[in-house]
Protein backbone atom coordinates (compact mmCIF):
# COMPACT_ATOMS: atom_id res chain seq x y z
CA UNK A 1 0.00 0.00 0.00
CA UNK A 2 1.03 3.56 -0.97
CA UNK A 3 -0.32 6.81 0.68
CA UNK A 4 -0.46 10.09 -1.66
CA UNK A 5 -1.54 13.59 0.23
CA UNK A 6 -2.32 16.11 -2.74
CA UNK A 7 -2.78 19.69 -2.13
CA UNK A 8 -3.60 22.93 -3.30
CA UNK A 9 -2.10 25.42 -1.79
CA UNK A 10 -2.21 29.64 -2.10
CA UNK A 11 0.94 31.07 -0.42
CA UNK A 12 1.46 27.89 1.37
CA UNK A 13 -1.79 27.71 2.83
CA UNK A 14 -3.32 24.28 1.80
CA UNK A 15 -7.03 24.99 0.76
CA UNK A 16 -7.71 21.92 -1.06
CA UNK A 17 -6.40 18.43 -0.58
CA UNK A 18 -7.24 14.80 -1.12
CA UNK A 19 -5.54 10.89 -0.29
CA UNK A 20 -5.21 8.53 -2.74
CA UNK A 21 -3.75 5.31 -1.71
CA UNK A 22 -3.38 2.09 -3.39
CA UNK A 23 -4.06 -1.51 -2.32
CA UNK A 24 -3.06 -4.41 -4.71
CA UNK A 25 -5.57 -6.88 -4.53
CA UNK A 26 -5.77 -10.64 -6.50
CA UNK A 27 -7.91 -9.39 -8.98
CA UNK A 28 -6.59 -6.15 -9.62
CA UNK A 29 -4.28 -3.24 -8.44
CA UNK A 30 -6.66 -0.41 -7.14
CA UNK A 31 -6.49 3.49 -6.30
CA UNK A 32 -8.91 4.67 -3.37
CA UNK A 33 -9.19 8.90 -3.58
CA UNK A 34 -10.89 10.01 0.29
CA UNK A 35 -11.12 12.76 2.28
CA UNK A 36 -11.74 15.18 -0.74
CA UNK A 37 -11.45 18.37 0.71
CA UNK A 38 -11.73 22.37 0.00
CA UNK A 39 -11.93 25.14 2.14
CA UNK A 40 -15.37 26.78 1.94
CA UNK A 41 -14.65 30.23 0.73
CA UNK A 42 -12.26 28.42 -2.30
CA UNK A 43 -15.04 25.96 -3.19
CA UNK A 44 -16.21 26.44 -6.98
CA UNK A 45 -12.93 27.09 -8.44
CA UNK A 46 -12.29 24.06 -9.99
CA UNK A 47 -9.59 23.25 -7.03
CA UNK A 48 -10.89 19.87 -6.52
CA UNK A 49 -11.24 19.26 -10.16
CA UNK A 50 -7.66 19.79 -10.81
CA UNK A 51 -6.94 17.34 -7.83
CA UNK A 52 -8.99 14.69 -8.79
CA UNK A 53 -6.95 14.58 -12.69
CA UNK A 54 -3.88 14.87 -10.82
CA UNK A 55 -4.97 11.64 -9.07
CA UNK A 56 -6.01 10.05 -12.19
CA UNK A 57 -2.62 11.12 -13.68
CA UNK A 58 -0.48 9.57 -10.40
CA UNK A 59 -2.53 6.26 -10.89
CA UNK A 60 -1.73 6.04 -14.39
CA UNK A 61 2.04 6.76 -13.36
CA UNK A 62 1.23 3.47 -10.59
CA UNK A 63 -0.11 1.59 -13.10
CA UNK A 64 -3.54 1.18 -11.36
CA UNK A 65 -6.17 -0.81 -12.98
CA UNK A 66 -8.73 1.92 -11.44
CA UNK A 67 -10.03 4.60 -9.28
CA UNK A 68 -12.84 4.31 -6.65
CA UNK A 69 -14.29 6.31 -4.24
CA UNK A 70 -17.39 6.65 -2.43
CA UNK A 71 -19.94 9.20 -2.64
CA UNK A 72 -23.48 9.49 0.08
CA UNK A 73 -26.40 8.95 -1.52
CA UNK A 74 -28.07 12.61 -0.57
CA UNK A 75 -25.78 14.47 -1.83
CA UNK A 76 -26.70 13.99 -6.18
CA UNK A 77 -24.75 17.15 -6.59
CA UNK A 78 -21.31 15.44 -5.80
CA UNK A 79 -22.36 12.46 -7.49
CA UNK A 80 -23.05 14.34 -10.60
CA UNK A 81 -19.53 16.40 -10.49
CA UNK A 82 -17.81 12.87 -10.44
CA UNK A 83 -19.67 11.70 -12.96
CA UNK A 84 -18.24 15.01 -15.47
CA UNK A 85 -15.12 13.43 -14.26
CA UNK A 86 -15.59 9.91 -15.87
CA UNK A 87 -16.50 8.57 -13.00
CA UNK A 88 -19.24 6.05 -13.17
CA UNK A 89 -21.40 4.43 -10.31
CA UNK A 90 -20.70 0.78 -9.72
CA UNK A 91 -25.00 -0.06 -8.29
CA UNK A 92 -22.92 -1.81 -5.46
CA UNK A 93 -24.35 -0.88 -1.73
CA UNK A 94 -21.34 -0.55 0.44
CA UNK A 95 -22.24 -1.28 4.13
CA UNK A 96 -20.48 0.03 7.24
CA UNK A 97 -19.73 -1.38 10.80
CA UNK A 98 -18.94 1.16 13.13
CA UNK A 99 -16.82 0.44 15.84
Amino acid sequence: MEIFTLTDKIDDKIVSSLILYTVKLPSRYLGVIEEVQTQQEYRMQGRATKLIKEAIEKGKELGLDCIELTVRQDKPEIQEFYKKLGFFDRLNLAYRYEL
